[in-house]
């Protein structure tokens, strides 16, 4: 804070109603008062009370925004203190000290000096450590006046008297640069008051101002020089730091026992920071010719005259009076000599003030809010109503798009037909152009809060948000989208600061990209140009499906499924089944009946099937085709005999139908799955009981073209330690390279990878993460930098951290649970799924308690995996004997 500017008595004696300049605020604290002082040590800090630095707009927002905006409407219990980081306060102090210099340099154009301030400055400028700390009291000596003709040029104390130092700051602009000593006098003996000026004599003041301010010199050739030179330093405008002042009256004091008034003047005339503009960095000492009368009723009156309305001013007015403007504008300087007034003047005041109208009174302009009911959709027809809300604290982002007063008036409820996932909220969020207003969903009263907190707990675990249509006259033009602090949306959307503190939901009001205007010309296609497209697309489709009767219900099917015209001729007169889990309704006699209500795409597959003369047999009868929806991949390990179809069973064809959250939209649509190869994965009793076994298939399958095989971190690393016991890993490949055979060399190689299926998940949980599948190629680009040695530590790391307290069953149990889960997620990647048909697990001969099938894979051992299409030609099972020559 900059150094206070105010009426110095001794005795410390200080003026509470003075101005400061306030540089930075570190800290706030609860019931506690002070001050802090610019360009002085810490050690002179103090507590300012919050009224004090009302005035400081932009440093209060950003100290709160610092610290956090609850605790100012929240505070805590007496005593407490919020304290401001230490980079905050470097870079509100910058800011300070650079606009202060900056203001400092346009001043110093503005400067007028007359020859006592000359004198004074030269003084200053043989002392400049004085100026950098902070002064102590000491007695102020006035200089000698200066000799004139008037007695009224410059009133000195008396002899042993005391005098009051009036330090006012030279503008109402916060540019000037705070003043760093405090000049101090004694306190006068004899009481003083004002000279008495003759009234006649005002109006020709006056007019000696008037001209004193419309020009400037740089001599002093007399005391109306002086005084003109004086003038004209207070006509500079207000400073960018007028919002950093802070205000209050300056008074002088009077005594009832003498009529006679002595100033010591360091400034300008004591104007308020109400009245007058000044731009001047230091103060000037002036020469104060003669007082106005203020008694004299055209003098006085003129500071309190009513602003004439708008409506008075003519349509042509004349041009204005100069003289009358700078006269008036002279008689504002009076302002402050008023506070000299004896009680009887001032009473005539007050009276003078009290006969004149009121002013009009202002508008108060409410923050607009909006209450209603919020209503869920429980079924296809009904939606229930959950609570009441309200729409607050709506903050303007793009200024010029939709608002939320204009587009919910006259609306009384606002209805969700559904939630939705954040990946089908990304798939919306690429159709909305951007946000043009937030606002607060709050409960509107006690009886809604847990209704509302409930519903917003729920979006929140479950990763959800809503959306509701805006609708206009124009049509559909716009969306509100509703979801919690916590969501990963306000990352995305950059909800403000001042919402996410304390609201409970987020409402974003966004435009569609696509306006009404430029999509609403399609509905209005003539109906002969649609009915001459529907027979040209049905005639097309025609050729392909004959001798199928088609109509355009049939192509309106074919087209939504994408249905290929090479697969109409192949699914004719044949055996399906649809496989939909956790999509549709379970159906009935293991596949063969539907319900009635049906996704779109699931529909028009049996539409297009049954037209076809294709027919439904169940999941447990022999068929050709398999139907599975995009959105139930996850769950086809449990279709009946999977593995067996996709190892016995080559002419068995799969499809993915249908689109889903879940997907992204490029997949969506008739896609064909699982045509060839596969992919061997191994345990680790199968490593340890044949590792060359092991090593000769893993070769075998690196030269087949269709096949490859891998193997997870966590069975390498219990491999790597079950063969090095009872000694360290680390030690026994030092010792014994060749213990772990050739497995290590095939890994280093690239014949077998040693990794995890890839994240299913691309997109991160929070907008500061990194995306998973980002993270894994950076995991297997490191992977090929590795040499034995490396392998075998980071082997024996994951073994220390995963199963070293641990028995071995439980390895081999855990082992078992994670091969399979990996082999799900492995068989659902796109790149997967697409070419790679059979996904086989490698067991010991010891572990028969696992089934072939187990998990909707093939469970094979070395003896009976075959890879069955002949490449090698007739395949031999390899056995030990072969493997160990």
């Amino acid at each position: 804070m900059g150094k206070r500017k105010e009426i110095v008595e001794d005795e410390s004696e200080e003026d509470p109603e003075s101005s400061f300049y306030v540089e930075v605020i570190t800290k706030a604290r609860v019931v506690e008062g002070g001050k802090f002082w610019w360009s002085y040590p810490d050690s002179d800090n103090t507590w300012e009370p919050y009224e004090n630095v009302k005035g400081c707009t932009r440093l209060l927002k950003s100290f709160w925004k610092e610290v956090g905006k609850d605790k100012r409407k929240n505070p805590g219990p007496v005593g407490e203190e919020y304290v401001a980081s230490e980079k905050w306060i470097k870079t509100e102090k910058l800011i300070f000290q650079r606009d202060m210099d900056k203001n400092t340099d346009v001043d110093k154009s503005n400067d007028v000096i007359d020859l006592d301030q000359e004198d004074e400055e030269d003084e200053e400028e043989k002392k400049p450590a004085e100026v950098a700390r902070k002064p102590e009291r000491k007695e102020h000596k006035p200089k000698e006046p200066v000799p004139s003709s008037s007695k009224a040029l410059l009133q000195t104390k008396a002899e042993g008297s005391r005098t009051k130092v009036v330090q006012i700051s030279d503008s109402d602009s916060e540019d000037d640069k705070p003043l760093k000593k405090k000049a101090k006098s004694e306190k006068t003996k004899t009481k003083p008051s004002v000279p008495e000026v003759r009234k006649n004599d005002t109006l020709e003041k006056l007019n000696i101002r008037k001209k004193a301010s419309a020009s400037v010199t740089s001599s002093v050739a007399s005391n109306d020089d002086g005084r003109r030179e004086a003038e004209s330093a207070l006509s500079a405008s207000k400073g960018k730091f007028s919002n950093l002042k802070i205000k209050k009256k300056l008074r002088v004091e009077t005594n009832n026992a003498n009529d006679k008034s002595e100033f010591t003047l360091n400034s300008a005339p004591p104007l308020t920071a109400d009245e007058i503009n000044v731009h001047r960095p230091k103060p000037i000492e002036r020469r104060v010719a003669e007082e106005i009368n203020l008694l004299d009723s055209d003098v006085y009156g003129s500071l309190f005259l009513p602003s004439q309305s708008q409506q008075d001013v003519p349509a042509e007015s004349a041009p204005p009076d100069i003289d009358a403007a700078e006269n008036f504008l002279e008689t504002i300087s009076s302002r402050t000599a008023a506070a000299a007034l004896k009680p009887s003047e001032l009473a005539k005041a007050e009276a003078l003030k009290a006969a004149m109208p009121p002013p009009p009174p202002r508008p108060v302009y409410k923050k607009w809010t909006w209450d209603g009911e919020l209503f869920v959709k429980s079924n296809q027809d009904f939606a229930d109503r959950l609570c009441n809300v309200r729409f607050e604290d709506i903050t303007d982002v793009s200024g010029d798009g939709f608002k939320f007063d204009v587009l919910m008036d006259g609306k009384d409820s606002i209805r969700f037909d559904r939630l939705y996932t954040m990946f089908e909220m990304r798939t919306i969020l690429r159709a909305l152009r951007r946000v043009d207003q937030f606002a607060s969903m709050c409960h509107t009263g006690p009886a809604d809060r847990d209704a509302l907190l409930t519903f917003k707990t729920f979006m929140r675990d479950k990763n959800l948000a809503a959306r509701t249509p805006v609708m206009t006259d124009f049509g559909h033009v716009a969306e509100m989208i509703v979801f919690p602090v916590e969501s990963e949306l306000s990352g995305l959307l950059s909800v403000p600061l001042s919402l996410s503190n304390h609201a409970m939901c987020i409402v974003a009001l966004m435009p569609w990209a696509v306006r009404p205007s430029a999509y609403k010309p399609l509905g209005k296609y003539p109906s002969d140009k649609v009915e001459r497209r529907s027979r040209e697309e049905i005639e097309d489709w025609s050729n392909a499906l004959a001798p199928t009767r088609v109509t355009s219900q049939l192509v309106d099917d074919l087209k939504l499924l994408a249905f290929p015209k090479w697969l109409i001729n192949m699914v004719r007169d044949q055996q399906y089944c649809v496989w939909a889990r956790s999509v549709e309704p379970i159906p009935q006699e293991y596949g063969k009946i539907f319900a009635r209500e049906l996704r779109p795409e699931t529909a028009a597959l049996f539409n297009v099937l049954t037209a076809l003369g294709a027919k439904n047999v169940g999941y447990r009868h022999d068929l050709i085709f398999v139907f599975v929806h995009v959105g139930a991949l996850d769950t086809l390990n449990y279709l009946e005999a999977l593995p067996e179809r996709r190892s016995k069973r080559p002419e068995i064809r799969f499809f993915t139908y249908g689109r889903h959250n879940c997907v992204k939209p490029d997949l969506w649509g008739l896609h064909e799955i699982y045509s060839l190869g596969g992919v061997v994965t191994f345990t680790p009793k199968a490593l340890l009981e044949d590792p060359f076994g092991c090593a000769n298939l893993i070769m075998k399958l690196h030269k087949h073209p269709l096949w490859l095989s891998y193997m997870l971190p966590s069975v390498l690393a219990v491999f790597i330690k079950f063969t090095s016991m009872p000694s360290n890993p680390i030690e026994a490949f030092s010792t014994e390279p060749f213990r772990f055979g050739r497995i290590l060399h095939l890994i280093l190689d690239g014949s077998i990878s040693v990794m995890e299926s890839p994240p299913l998940v691309e997109q991160p949980k929070t907008a500061t993460e990194p995306s998973p599948s980002d993270e894994w190629i950076v995991t297997q680009l490191k992977s090929l930098r590795r040499t034995l040695t490396d392998i075998v530590e980071e082997s024996w790391r994951i073994f220390i951290s995963q199963f070293s307290n641990k028995s071995d069953p439980e390895i081999y149990t855990a082992l078992e649970g994670k091969i399979n889960d990996d082999l799900i997620r492995m068989q659902m990647q796109p790149s997967m799924r697409s070419t790679y048909r059979r996904y086989v697990i490698i067991k010991a001969e010891s572990e028969k308690h696992i089934s072939c099938y187990k998990g909707g894979f093939e469970w094979e051992t070395m003896r009976t995996f075959k890879i069955r299409d002949d490449f090698f030609g007739k395949e031999q099972p390899p056995n030990n004997q072969q493997a160990k020559k």
